[in-house]
């Protein structure tokens, strides 16, 4: 009898040894896997750090090169990550800081963010096609080829807006139907061109004033520093000008013709009062500091852009046709004195 409780002692012992040792050899088995997958989401994060640099790298090269003129879609493999990457401007026209939304899939995860190369700075709003900043309430219909901002709510009155590019503005929502062939960026606020005076008149190689009518205009030839004129005082433009420069003017303009004589041609006109148009088109880049008008009556073509506080073009059509000008050659935003910084 007492042999064989021995025994049964003895078997429930070895029953209990082994449960235990079981228990350890798995519970070290599942520290080890844990370990392990832990090992491996590190080094996954360490190689996603290191791909995020690598991204940057790569974009804000192709960017200084390309004038911040990337790809909208790529897929690559950097580090051993399969990354898709989608470059967008990050605020207005081509600014000059580039969004890379980018998705890394990794060995144990996927990660997506948002990356931004480049920096804040001059802008120039020549880059749209059309900017106004206070509320746009055309009469007649209105076709913008190109991006358009506008600073306050835009109310159609039943007309048609068509916007071909992408729309920016700084009303949460569209209050009246618009129609956008691009994207739509709300509730961002442009910071208005700065119409310093007393800076364009220090910079300006000539300076008029007192009223006076513009019946000639020769700019400085393609290649020289761009001319720049300053003027305080009404003006009134009736000219076919030749050559690429500013004309500042401290007052008001009235605008007969204003045409280029060669397609290379590009005239910028800033004028710190009221623009009145007595005339159906316009070749060039406008930006007024109040309100611009056109008296001729019928419909309206802008082949250039313009930029203004507030515009009334009558119960006619108004079309502008973006000129890329200055989006394809930042560098003549400085040369020809475009102010502004958003």
């Amino acid at each position: 009898m007492k042999n064989i409780r021995k025994r049964g002692s003895v078997l429930i012992f070895c029953v209990v040894l082994m449960a235990s040792v079981s228990t350890i050899l798995m519970s070290t088995a599942d520290v080890g896997q844990f370990t392990t997958l832990r090992q491996y989401r590190t080094e996954d994060d360490v190689r996603f750090d290191y791909t995020e640099d690598s991204i940057r790298a790569i974009y804000a090269q192709q960017a200084l090169e390309n004038s911040l003129i990337l790809p909208s879609n790529e897929t690559l493999t950097i580090n051993g990550f399969n990354v898709s990457v989608r470059a967008e401007a990050g605020t207005g026209a081509r600014i000059r800081i580039v969004e890379l939304d980018t998705t890394m899939a990794g060995r144990t995860a996927t990660r997506r963010r948002q990356l931004c190369i480049g920096r804040r700075g001059p802008v120039s709003p020549m880059w749209f096609a059309f900017g106004s900043d206070s509320t746009f309430s055309p009469v007649g219909n209105v076709q913008i080829n190109g991006d358009a901002y506008f600073g306050g709510d835009h109310i159609s009155t039943g007309k048609t807006i068509l916007v071909t590019e992408d729309l920016y503005g700084n009303a949460k929502a569209l209050t009246n139907p618009v129609t956008v062939e691009g994207t739509t960026n709300l509730g961002r606020r442009l910071v208005s061109p700065s119409l310093d005076a007393d800076l364009y008149m220090s910079a300006a190689s000539q300076k008029t004033s007192g009223n006076q009518d513009c019946n000639l205009l020769d700019f400085l030839p393609d290649g020289a520093y761009e001319t720049l004129w300053f003027h305080s005082g009404d003006i009134t433009f009736d000219v076919n000008y030749t050559g690429r420069g500013t004309v500042y003017v401290r007052g008001n303009a009235i605008i007969k013709h204003f045409s280029r004589t060669l397609p290379k041609d590009q005239g910028l006109i800033i004028v710190d009062g009221n623009v009145e148009f007595q005339t159906n088109r316009f070749e060039g880049f406008l930006i007024c500091n109040g309100l611009v008008r056109q008296t001729k009556g019928g419909n309206f073509l802008s082949q250039g852009t313009i930029w203004a506080n507030s515009f009334d073009f009558g119960n006619g059509k108004l079309m502008v046709d973006f000129d890329p000008f200055f989006w394809d050659n930042p560098d003549f935003d400085k040369r020809m004195r475009v102010p502004g910084m958003w």
